[in-house]
């Protein structure tokens, strides 16, 4: 499930709102490093009826502590800004998150 707002900031859009869905992979933690925040990366699954439709998230900050609760197959819920990016030719949909909720 998706929910999501589109606002105009200096003239580029910006697209904030809420994912729920299923972790794909075990999340990559960088934390404990000096002088920065820690980050946390993986990917969601957002199973809709027809398709999945799968983001790359990149949390950072406070919120990665709970990130390290999450396992392959879980259900969970983020709050942030979503995006677009290109690799390999291809449009990838990604999110950073700025709240991280385990279900």
């Amino acid at each position: 499930m998706k929910f999501s707002t589109k606002t105009m900031v200096n003239d580029k859009e910006k697209m904030d709102g809420v994912l729920v869905g299923r972790v794909v992979n075990e999340p990559k933690l960088l934390t404990g490093r000096p002088d920065k925040q820690d980050v946390a990366y993986f990917r969601v699954a957002n199973n809709l009826p027809q398709t999945s439709v799968f983001y790359d998230v990149t949390v950072i900050g406070d919120a990665v502590k709970r990130v390290e609760k999450l396992e392959k197959g879980g259900v969970v819920a983020l709050k942030g800004e979503f995006g677009t990016k290109e690799s390999d030719g291809k449009t990838v949909e990604t999110i950073i998150a700025n709240t991280v909720e385990v279900f």
